[in-house]
Order: structure tokens, then C-alpha cells, then sequence
């Protein structure tokens, strides 16, 4: 069949057709040995739009296409041609995408590193393909402060056919306004939607208003503090955030929901004046919302505020109800990522399952979304888990839910490049868009076009499985905070059950070591780079697996030490800890209260009495506090 030099688009075609069509033209180039025409007629041709009924013989791909949900696109052979057809302009740029897939092409990680260019031979003959979404808005969350160009994680989104982008910007807002030019043209180009903010509440209502307002501010103990959040039952000082934000949503406007969350702390950041005694967090934390969102829609009628169920307002608010304008943004931080969140056998996943759905009966579906963690580094101290087995019986819960929007957040510690594409970037939205796709076959696939070897498959089963067992933190906060801060666990069950799990996960990664190191030697030159760096991450996991089983065993001493004031025990546990955290090789700018005491661990190992140490760091942890509260007052 002749391979056609044409890419025909409607004459009436906007942006977001012509940039799929332009698309089209540029990857298949080098297979056709010329360029390819975008124009409005001519045969045979490459069909790219949304009304396959203006074609020859058109007419029943039209009538199917109108019957698929928005994003659902076809593929289908006419005659000496190819119509790639969108229910929606973004789904003829997703069917293009599909097309070069089949192809050859992929795309794990944005840029030209991540990319896999399609190899031919090109084919027209033969289709009919036909792709529908499961979860309706799949989106990305993107942190700007650890990930350089932001234009090719757009350019990413489209590609693993997500349809929204969250800008999760929370220093300041000029960063968005030097940006924004470029990236809505980036947006607009692909039909992508987008939402803007993070925890920002604090740049919108600073501390330094307390000066002149202190009864804008929290109380604690009787005394009107400006650590962290509003008293949200200040007229004023309510009517002033409200102007802000609408200044805010002035500067920016565009998004679907601006995100302005309270300070990111858990507990302790509400206020107890007598207005506010009788209401819990997440009242407060709505009551602010409703007026925020006030402000918003007065600028942007169409537009949302999310309100952000997350530590201590996770629990449903008891007094107050969300006015339209408020989003339900669901973020579960805390929970265990080896299970589904539905998980009945899941103690921790249990809780959070149960206030999801006592959420759901104050919040509707379609105005919630999840605010997941499938791939962010924070959280899972860097590691790459595939969460292979877990990801789709968590969105199928989600689904079941209700819920229409799924965002995972991508936030990196440091702006270095990964070793290997974390797997969870591309496997999270491939589920998304299909749970019925095999993640084992996503990661043999990934194995097989971008790592050279589909050997790699039984890798990653036994990858996961560890990964998985490190996870399985049930029962206490994963990841277990080496910061003095996160209370220890004080159940020896919990703790000795977590050890079983990962001897379980050290036995597993040391299989798939060996099992990579043998693909690695045997692989040809070209293709040890990338195997070199999927060595990289497991080498760096088995190394955290290490160090979270000396943390268990650390906090085992330390129950010891409580149970028996036995300073040996002690002794014992801080120099787990400091095994398991590297305490005294920590820097300043990554140590937080750590580097607080740093002096009492040198002290500690130097053999120094140890009968006064808890006091100490209990000290300079309470030293720490005043110092914020005296700097957000203005003193030194």
C-alpha cells in the first residue's frame, strides 16, 4: 500500500489538530525519507481531526466516535488511507501519539533521553483501534523547584495522554508569571488544562501583618501567635485574604483550581480563640476555603478553590459544609503505599479508606480529587518503587469511589537527573487511561525498547515485591522520620513484624541484583549505559533497606531504654539511628532539627553521659520553635 505523503487536517482545523498533524509530520519524516504536507485535501492521506463524517465513507466512524467519552479517539484504515479521529481535538493528538506507538515509539521520561523514536516500517492496512479513558481528568502535579523544563513535562502529559497539569508553585508567584507566557502556549497547543498552587497561604497572609493586626492571627494559650495559620473567625483579617487572593487570581488567571493551602505541618497549626475552640481543623480549614473561594469566583466565575484534606484536616469537618466553589483535594499522605487504599487486610489504608468516604457524603465525587504520591521522591526518600501490583487495584478503588480526577504529585529533593526512569511515571498513567493493561507487560516492554533486554521482566517482579515489603510500613508513618520529631513506634510487634518484611525485602533484592548484574554482562556495550543506571536504583534501594532496618532496630533499643532505663540500650539506639540517618554527615540545608543536635550525637559516640541527653534534644528542638515564632514576629 502506498505510504502517503499527505496529512490532511479540516480547513477549519484549530491549534490543537494542526499541532497533532504537525506532529504526525515530524516523527514519520525520517521513515518516509521526505516531508509530509499538512493541508486540507488531496489523496491518500494521514486524516488528523474530529469529524471523520466530512470523509468519503466516513459517516459510521462519526457515529461510533460520538458515542465514546471525551479523550476516546479511533484509528481505522479507509481505503488507501489512515484516519486517526478524536472524540475531542486533545484525543486526535493522543491518537496521533497511539499511531506512532504502534510504530515503535515511547516516551518514559521527558526529553529526548527518555524518548524512543519510532522505527517503522509505517503501516496504513489493518486498523481498527479504538481507545476510551477509565479515569476521566488524569493528571500530574509538577514542582518546579526540583525539575528543570517545565515545557517538556507538558510535552510529556500529552503524550502518556494526560489532561491535566497541576503547577504545585509554593514560594512565590513570579515564578509562574515569568513562565506563563510560554507554557500556555505549550498548554493550549495540546488542549491540556491546568491548576495552580500549593501551600500558600503564608505568601497571601504573611506574618508580617502581625505587627499591626495580631488579632488576624491564631491563638494558643491565650496568646495570638503568628508561627502558622489564620484565626479564621477574624472578619478583617478574612476580607484582607479574600482581596489578596482575588489580586492573586488576577495576576494568574486560567487555572481550573487554585490551591492555597494552609501551612504544611501536622497538628497544631489552627486556632483556639473562643470563636474558633469548638471547631476542629478541618472546619477552620473550610471556613477559609469558603471564603477564598468566595474571592476567586468573583474573578473567575468558573474557577475552584481546593480544599486540602491532609494531616490533621483529613477527618471530615462536623460544622461546616463547601460552599460550590470548593474542590475536595484528598491526599493521603501517611497511608501504606504496598496495599490498595481500599484494602480491608491494610490496618492504616482502612483509616483512610473509611474518611475518604465519609468525605464523599459532604463533598461530591465530581468535586474531589485525588492528590496521590505514586511518584514523589520525597516521600519515598528516592526510591523508585513500581508499585506495579498495587497500582491498579488502587485505581479501580478510587473509580468505585466516584472520583473522576487522580493527580499524583512529582516533587525530587535535589534537581539531578534520574539514574533510570522512575517505572511509576509511565505505568501510573497507562492505568489510568486502561486498568486493564498488564503493568508486567508495561515494565517488560519498557525492558525491551528502552533497556535492550525483556529479561529485565523478572527484575522488576522481584523489584516490586521488595519494594513493596519496604513499604509495608503498617501500623506506623512511613517514611519513619529520623528527625526526632515523628514519634518512634513503641509496639515491639509492629516493629519486629517491619524487620520480618524487610529480611524479606533484602532476600528479594539481592535475587534481582544478581539476576541484573548477570543481563548487564551479557548485554552488548551500547545497551550498558542505561542497564548501568537501572543498577544505580537498585544499588541505592538495597542501601535505604539497609538503613530502614537500622532504624527499626534503633527504635527497638530505644523501647528497650524506656522499659528499662538501661543506658547501653540507648547508647545502642542513637547509634542505630545515626546508622540509619547518617546524622553526623548530614548538612546544615538538608538536616532540618537534625543539625539541631548534631552536638548530642558527637557527644554520644564520644562516650559523654547519656543520662541527660533526652532532655537535651528535647531542648533544642523547643529552642528551635521560639526562634520561628520570635523571627515570624519580627524580633531576632
Amino acid at each position: 500500500m502506498t505510504i502517503p505523503h499527505i496529512v490532511r487536517v479540516d480547513a477549519d482545523a484549530d491549534a490543537v489538530i494542526r499541532f497533532a498533524a504537525d506532529e504526525l509530520a515530524r516523527y514519520l519524516q525520517p521513515l518516509v525519507g521526505s516531508p509530509l504536507a499538512v493541508q486540507p485535501d488531496g489523496e491518500p492521506f494521514f486524516y488528523v481531526g474530529c469529524h471523520p463524517e466530512r470523509l468519503p465513507g466516513g459517516a459510521a466512524l462519526a457515529e461510533r466516535l460520538s458515542r465514546l467519552p471525551d479523550d476516546s479517539f479511533g484509528l481505522v484504515t479507509l481505503g488507501r488511507n489512515l484516519v486517526i479521529a478524536g472524540r475531542n481535538e486533545r484525543a486526535a493528538l493522543y491518537g496521533v501519539y497511539a499511531y506512532l506507538e504502534a510504530l515503535g515509539a515511547r516516551w518514559f521520561f521527558p526529553g529526548p533521553e527518555g524518548e524512543i523514536l519510532p522505527k517503522g516500517p509505517v503501516r496504513i492496512a489493518g486498523f481498527n483501534h479504538w481507545e476510551m479513558p477509565d479515569i476521566k481528568n488524569r493528571g500530574l502535579i509538577f514542582e518546579p523547584a526540583g525539575y528543570n523544563d517545565p515545557p517538556m513535562w507538558v510535552d510529556f502529559a500529552a503524550k502518556k495522554r494526560l489532561n491535566i497539569i497541576q503547577w504545585m508553585e509554593s514560594r512565590d508567584l513570579e515564578w509562574w508569571i515569568k513562565q506563563n507566557p510560554s507554557l500556555q502556549a505549550e498548554f493550549e497547543r495540546r488542549g491540556l488544562r491546568w491548576q495552580l498552587g500549593g501551600h500558600y497561604l503564608r505568601h497571601l497572609f504573611p506574618g508580617t501583618l502581625y505587627r499591626e493586626h495580631p488579632d488576624w492571627f491564631r491563638m494558643v494559650d491565650g496568646r495570638r501567635v503568628p508561627d502558622f495559620n489564620l484565626c479564621p473567625s477574624n472578619a478583617q483579617g478574612i476580607a484582607y485574604l479574600q482581596s489578596q487572593v482575588a489580586s492573586w487570581v488576577e495576576r494568574a488567571p486560567g487555572a481550573e483550581v487554585y490551591h492555597i493551602y494552609g501551612d504544611d505541618l501536622n497538628g497544631g497549626g489552627w486556632c483556639h480563640c473562643p470563636d474558633c475552640r469548638a471547631l476542629s481543623p478541618s472546619d477552620q480549614l473550610l471556613m477559609v476555603a469558603n471564603a477564598m473561594a468566595e474571592a476567586v469566583r468573583q474573578v473567575q466565575p468558573g474557577a475552584k478553590v481546593g480544599y486540602l484534606a491532609y494531616h490533621d484536616t483529613m477527618l471530615p469537618p462536623a460544622r461546616v459544609k463547601p460552599q460550590e466553589g470548593v474542590m475536595l483535594v484528598y491526599a493521603p499522605r501517611e497511608r501504606c503505599y504496598a496495599h490498595a487504599l481500599d484494602d480491608p487486610q491494610c490496618a492504616t489504608n482502612r483509616g483512610y479508606w473509611s474518611t475518604l468516604e465519609q468525605m464523599l457524603t459532604i463533598f461530591p465525587a465530581e468535586r474531589c480529587q485525588a492528590f496521590e504520591y505514586y511518584v514523589d521522591s520525597i516521600l519515598f526518600y528516592e526510591l523508585q518503587p513500581p508499585l506495579a501490583q498495587m497500582l491498579p487495584a488502587d485505581l479501580r478503588a478510587y473509580q468505585r469511589a466516584g472520583i473522576e480526577t487522580i493527580n499524583p504529585l512529582m516533587i525530587r529533593r535535589a534537581n539531578r537527573p534520574h539514574p533510570s526512569p522512575p517505572t511509576a511515571l509511565f505505568t501510573y498513567p497507562a492505568l489510568m487511561w486502561d486498568m486493564d493493561a498488564s503493568p508486567d507487560e508495561i515494565l517488560a516492554d519498557f525492558g525491551r525498547t528502552y533497556l535492550g533486554d525483556g529479561r529485565t521482566k523478572g527484575f522488576f517482579r522481584r523489584f516490586d515485591v521488595a519494594s513493596s515489603q519496604i513499604l509495608a510500613t503498617c501500623g506506623f508513618v512511613f517514611p519513619p522520620s529520623v528527625n526526632f520529631k515523628t514519634p518512634a513506634p513503641d509496639d515491639a510487634v509492629v516493629l519486629n513484624t517491619h524487620l520480618a518484611r524487610l529480611r524479606i525485602a533484602l532476600r528479594e533484592l539481592e535475587a534481582a541484583g544478581r539476576m541484573l548484574a548477570l543481563i548487564y554482562w551479557e548485554a552488548p556495550s551500547e545497551a550498558r549505559p542505561r542497564l548501568n543506571g537501572l543498577r544505580q536504583v537498585w544499588a541505592f534501594t538495597q542501601d535505604k533497606a539497609f538503613r530502614f532496618q537500622a532504624l527499626a532496630k534503633g527504635y527497638l533499643a530505644n523501647l528497650r531504654y524506656r522499659q528499662t532505663g538501661d543506658r547501653r540500650a540507648l547508647r545502642q539506639a542513637l547509634l542505630l539511628l545515626d546508622a540509619a540517618g547518617g546524622i553526623r554527615d548530614v548538612p546544615p540545608e538538608r538536616g532540618g532539627f537534625l543539625w539541631l543536635v548534631k552536638p548530642e550525637i558527637e557527644a554520644l559516640v564520644a562516650g559523654d553521659d547519656l543520662t541527660t541527653l533526652p532532655g537535651r534534644l528535647e531542648s533544642a528542638f523547643a529552642e528551635w520553635g521560639r526562634n520561628r515564632i520570635a523571627e515570624a514576629e519580627g524580633k531576632s
